[in-house]
């Protein structure tokens, strides 16, 4: 299995745990595998505009780790000061982010994924993003390898 469906599996895996849906609902298409399935969605296309935009700007100085990278991309875009950056909730970063987070800005393979992933039409989302379904520190071990 490649690194991108490693990462896709550790996501919908963290997501399900941390919303209580289960392995089978979110392949079901029922309400809460649709959002968990979303959520998952969601921050797989982040980690992936993430990746691109280390590829982009990540140096052996400051290779833009973790929660970094989404620091300097929402840097890059708004001219903020880091400071208050790092203010921003992660629901918040995405937000600012929005424009960025598209299928269609993600590697090949990702958007194959995507397409197979069954997405619902519709936008079924929790009502809150907690900050523990992004874990950029282990998601990194696939992106590593990419």
């Amino acid at each position: 299995m490649s690194s991108i469906h490693n990462l896709w599996h550790a996501i919908k895996s963290r997501v399900c745990h941390n919303h209580g849906v289960s392995l089978l609902d979110f392949n079901n298409g029922n309400l809460e595998g649709n959002r968990a399935r979303n959520r998952t969605a969601q921050l797989f296309v982040l980690e992936m505009i993430l990746y691109k935009h280390r590829l982009q700007y990540a140096t052996i100085f400051q290779p833009l780790d973790g929660k970094d990278a989404l620091y300097h991309l929402i840097f890059t875009k708004k001219k903020w000061k880091l400071i208050d950056i790092k203010k921003l909730s992660l629901e918040e970063c995405l937000f600012v982010i929005q424009d960025e987070l598209r299928i269609n800005r993600v590697p090949e393979e990702a958007k194959h994924l995507l397409n197979a992933a069954n997405l619902p039409e519709a936008a079924f989302i929790f009502e809150e993003l907690p900050e523990e379904d992004w874990a950029p520190k282990e998601n990194s071990t696939f992106l590593a390898s990419m």
